[in-house]
């Protein structure tokens, strides 16, 4: 498949599952992670520190098509959460994603359709992903788990945590919600907090250990 596409809905994680599929559906299977060292694979996201996806940044994406491939048979453009991408940015695509390079596929992963301009969302073929489950060894990071711990425990995990990029707590805290949903009645306040610190370190500069023992203080 060459063309634009909007890879929405479900939690991040599935959403970067989706995405895999499709690029990996063109490069046999090359990528094996969502940021891989290939030349001719562009993820293009926000900036640390930065709250959007500039428009300097789709510039790059622009000069970086306009390019054959290095060694591979196509170019592949992700655009990580692309609801961050500015207005200015998404109109500066707009001409981009109509009209790509026959050797292109460009990839839109965000939250909702709604969350993008409507040019931009109506130049996409739309692709709603459904909610998946990490692998289990990926468990030492689930809700449940923290939940059962004691609260020193709960602070070391928060110490530990805050160790990581900022953008992979923030994918983490949304499949926190995801779990949490599952029975709404019993973790609404769980889910609230786990919102709340999910945007703020999304969007702001908050401290990301402080922020991460106010959640587990409250889960």
């Amino acid at each position: 498949m060459e063309g634009s596409i909007l890879i929405f809905g479900a939690n991040r994680f599935s959403r970067q599952q989706k995405v895999l599929e499709y690029a990996n559906a063109l490069l046999e299977g090359k990528i094996t992670s969502f940021r891989p060292a290939n030349p001719d694979v562009l993820v293009i996201e926000k900036v640390a520190e930065k709250n959007n996806i500039s428009i300097e940044q789709v510039r790059e994406m622009i000069k970086f098509l306009a390019e054959y491939p290095f060694q591979e048979s196509h170019k592949i453009v992700i655009v990580s959460k692309a609801e961050s991408l500015t207005i200015p940015a998404q109109n500066a695509l707009l001409k981009t994603l109509e009209e790509p390079p026959a050797y292109a596929l460009i990839i839109l992963e965000a939250k909702s359709e709604n969350s993008l301009l409507e040019t931009v969302v109506s130049r996409c073929q739309k692709i709603a992903v459904k909610s998946l489950e990490r692998p289990e060894d990926d468990s030492e990071n689930s809700v449940a788990k923290i939940q059962a711990m004691d609260i020193g425990n709960r602070f070391v995990w928060a110490e530990e945590t805050s160790k990581m990029e900022k953008q992979d707590i923030v994918d983490l805290l949304e499949e926190w919600v995801g779990t949490l949903r599952k029975d709404v009645m019993r973790n609404r306040e769980a889910i609230g907090v786990t919102l709340k610190v999910a945007k703020d370190l999304d969007q702001t500069n908050i401290n990301v250990r402080l922020a991460l023992e106010y959640l587990v203080l409250n889960i």
